[in-house]
């Protein structure tokens, strides 16, 4: 017994079907069996519209329609890296006294890469003047986009930073009204975006979240504006008098959304920030949330 199919390419329209062996010339078919022409995709509304991040379901049906060699696309942005300070040894070296470990370049870089973007190391720079304008010379070297800065923005002997930009660079903005990342700067140097993001791993996480993920997504070509849900309060907590964003842990039942605070009384900086899934946006006019409150809260990773 021999089976016969009819190839789709041979045909207008159809799907492949399997003809068995018959009496009658004749067959009946027990529910119709059809495929038009450019069902799937209509050329002339085009495949994958421009901005979208190519994933390896676009690249198949690029390839599928043709597209053998490449497609144009938006480079990814080269965003250099530099942490400041004395107290900075590599991660996993014995440490001395005033020592910590530098754990800023592998945060920036890992948030810069899930962001579409290429972190480039600038090193670190200790607490010189020319030690910090040779850091960042290396980025011009390197043709970064973009750089990013950890530490060295306070107004001490030896934050060199903000006078160092006000001589070769230009400064935008000195200091935003965040509770955690106040000193946070955004300026030029000779011409180059830059970024300088306050020390502590709180307010540095904070702040690359809020002003550095948008730009690098900017650079890259993508939608810049952080996903948001309202969120009911699960335990309530005082407030300062200033814009502030409270790591929490937001969960889904039937009623909507909850978002259960993490920093509190026993709870470490760096576990509040490895269990939250967004950031609760508390306005600065707000003196005591109460639980149950509702408030916006801007999901962590959503769109990157």
């Amino acid at each position: 017994m021999l089976d016969h199919r009819l190839p789709f390419e041979a045909a207008l329209s159809g799907i492949e079907v399997e003809l068995a062996p018959c009496e009658s010339e004749l067959i009946r078919l027990s529910e119709a069996l059809d495929r038009v022409l450019a069902q799937d995709v209509v050329w002339s509304e085009g495949m994958i519209p421009a901005g979208h991040r190519l994933t390896a379901s676009d690249i198949t049906l690029l390839a599928t329609n043709g597209h053998q060699k490449s497609v144009a696309v938006v480079r990814r942005p080269r965003v250099g890296v530099l942490a400041t300070g004395d107290e900075l040894v590599p991660p996993g070296t014995p440490l001395s006294y005033g020592q910590i470990p530098n754990s800023s370049t592998p945060l920036v870089s890992a948030c810069v890469r899930s962001w579409g973007g290429q972190p480039l190391s600038l090193g670190v720079a200790a607490d010189r003047m020319e030690s910090l304008r040779e850091c960042l010379n290396l980025g011009q070297a390197l043709s970064v986009d973009l750089i990013v800065t950890v530490g060295g923005t306070g107004r001490g002997d030896r934050d060199f930073l903000r006078p160092l930009l006000r001589t070769e660079g230009t400064i935008m903005f000195d200091g935003v009204a965040i509770r955690g990342g106040q000193t946070t700067i955004f300026g030029r140097y000779r011409g180059c975006p830059l970024f300088a993001l306050p020390g502590t791993p709180s307010a540095c996480r904070l702040t690359l979240e809020e002003f550095v993920r948008p730009a690098v997504l900017r650079l890259g070509g993508h939608p810049t504006a952080p996903v948001t849900v309202p969120a009911r309060v699960a335990e309530g907590f005082r407030a300062r008098p200033l814009l502030s964003f409270e790591w929490a842990r937001v969960t889904r039942d039937e009623a909507g959304f909850q978002a259960h605070r993490l920093r509190g009384p026993g709870v470490g900086i760096w576990t509040s920030m490895i269990r939250a899934n967004a950031l609760l946006v508390v306005p600065p006019d707000v003196s005591e949330v109460k639980a149950g409150d509702v408030l916006e809260a801007q999901l962590l990773d959503a769109a990157a």
